[in-house]
């Protein structure tokens, strides 16, 4: 809900959906609503369906194929670039965040690490 906030709405601007989501580690949840929002990227702006979720992730929002394909956009991963055509038909490249996700990692430390040799078969 806090970027539903950020974007200047509230619980009551979501609408009721029934959908499940499946995160990228892979639990399935319900989505809390879906909220239409006007998307400016570049030079262009459409209305786009956000699914509010749950959760506490490193990105703000993710465009699927849904915004992808209706406003003809082409999304370069390894370049971290979109690649859209204007309203004036112009090709416009867009640079987006070179780093969408934070790395998390976990240390593991044994807690009993066996320093003694046992000769096997005496």
């Amino acid at each position: 809900m806090k970027m539903v906030r950020k974007l200047g709405k509230s619980k009551r601007d979501l609408i009721d959906i029934e959908i499940l989501v499946i995160g990228f580690n892979g639990n399935i949840d319900h989505a809390k609503g879906v909220i239409p929002v006007t998307l400016g990227v570049g030079g262009s702006a459409s209305v786009a369906a956000f699914f509010v979720g749950n959760g506490t992730l490193s990105y703000h929002a993710l465009l699927g194929r849904g915004w992808i394909h209706p406003n003809g956009v082409i999304p370069l991963s390894l370049h971290q670039l979109l690649i859209m055509w204007n309203k004036g038909n112009k090709v416009e490249v867009v640079v987006v965040d070179n780093q969408p996700f934070v790395a998390h990692t976990i240390l593991w430390k044994p807690n009993c690490i066996r320093t003694s040799l046992v000769q096997l078969g005496s």
